[in-house]
C-alpha cells in the first residue's frame, strides 16, 4: 500500500511580533540566495565586459567561482529548505529569532571572508556555518525521537 502523501505545511498558527524574515529558515536563506546569484550574475558580467577584478586575491577564479556556487547558492538554498521542512517533519521548532539570524550572520560572513585575504578564515568560518547548520537540524530531530530523520542532518 502506498504511503500517504504529506505536503509541506508553513502557515504559522499564532500571530507573532516583529520581523516575520526571522521566524522561518526558508526566508532568510532564500532570499540570500536570491540576492547572492543576482549579485554574483552581475559582479561576473562586469569583469566579463568591463575587465572588473572580482576575484580576491590568491585565488583562481573558476575555483572561487565553484566555491561559492556550492558554499554560497546551494548551501544557502538546501539550509533554507531543511530548517523548514525539518520543522514540518518533527513538529519541533526549528532554529528562529536570534538563532537563526546569528547561522545566517555566519552565512554571509563566509561569503565575505575570501576578501581578507586568509584561506583559513575562509575554511574555519564556513566549517563552523556548517557545523552549526548540521546542530540546527539535529536539535528538533533529537528532541521528537525521529530517528528516521537524521539521514537528513549528514
Amino acid at each position: 500500500m502506498p504511503e500517504r502523501l504529506i505536503m509541506l505545511q508553513i502557515e504559522e498558527t499564532s500571530f507573532h511580533h516583529g520581523i516575520g524574515l526571522w521566524r522561518l529558515g526558508f526566508r532568510p536563506f532564500f532570499l540570500g540566495a536570491g540576492i547572492f546569484a543576482v549579485v554574483m550574475m552581475a559582479a561576473w558580467m562586469g569583469a566579463y565586459l568591463f575587465g572588473w577584478n572580482i576575484v580576491p586575491a590568491g585565488y583562481a577564479a573558476p575555483l572561487w567561482h565553484a566555491h561559492e556556487m556550492i558554499y554560497g547558492y546551494a548551501v544557502a538554498v538546501i539550509a533554507g529548505f531543511l530548517l523548514t521542512a525539518v520543522r514540518n517533519w518533527t513538529n519541533v521548532q526549528t532554529l528562529h529569532g536570534n538563532g537563526l539570524m546569528a547561522l545566517f550572520a555566519l552565512w554571509v560572513a563566509a561569503r565575505l571572508s575570501p576578501f581578507l585575504g586568509s584561506p583559513v578564515l575562509v575554511l574555519l568560518i564556513d566549517t563552523t556555518f556548517m557545523f552549526a547548520l548540521t546542530a540546527a537540524l539535529l536539535h528538533p530531530i533529537v528532541k521528537a525521537k525521529s530517528w528516521n530523520q537524521l539521514v537528513i542532518a549528514a
